[in-house]
């Protein structure tokens, strides 16, 4: 009878280590999404591009982003929309500006014209959309480095 020996070590690392691997492909699939948010923002002041930030477990970009929202229109407050600091494995992108949803979806809203009211639609200009749309290469691109540095 001929005894089979299997080697677990590199096994056992991936089991230790996965959630640690998966969460720094997040990490990093959140900050390139960041980053294609900022470049298909709408701009105006720049106040709304400057509000995009990534929170993390190990960090929040909400502060900075805030800071910058201030410096580009001292009009607008920064508002963090996150419900909190994420568990592992996961990761918020947002933009820090209450009026961003209006611009991401387009809105509809009434002004009053020559005593007349009309209603005004106001096309959307998606960037956070299709920024997570195209997420999914960036998080495959990220997922094959970590789990081959595993050796």
């Amino acid at each position: 009878m001929n005894n089979v020996k299997i080697d677990t070590v590199i096994l056992d690392k991936l089991i230790t280590h996965a959630p640690e691997m998966i969460d720094k492909a997040i990490r990093a699939t959140a900050f390139d999404v960041e980053a294609k948010a900022k470049s298909l923002a709408a701009v105006d002041t720049g106040a709304m591009r400057a509000s995009i930030f990534t929170s993390t477990h190990e960090e929040s970009g909400f502060d900075a982003a805030g800071e910058r929202v201030i410096g580009r229109n001292a009009m607008v407050e920064p508002v963090d929309p996150t419900p909190g600091k994420p568990p592992l494995m996961h990761a918020y992108v947002a933009p820090g500006v209450e009026y961003a949803a209006a611009v991401e979806f387009g809105r509809s809203r009434s002004v009053s014209v020559m005593g007349e009211t009309i209603d005004v639609n106001i096309a959307a200009q998606p960037f956070l959309t299709p920024a997570v749309e195209k997420a999914g290469e960036s998080f495959e691109k990220h997922i094959k480095k970590v789990f081959g540095e595993i050796k």
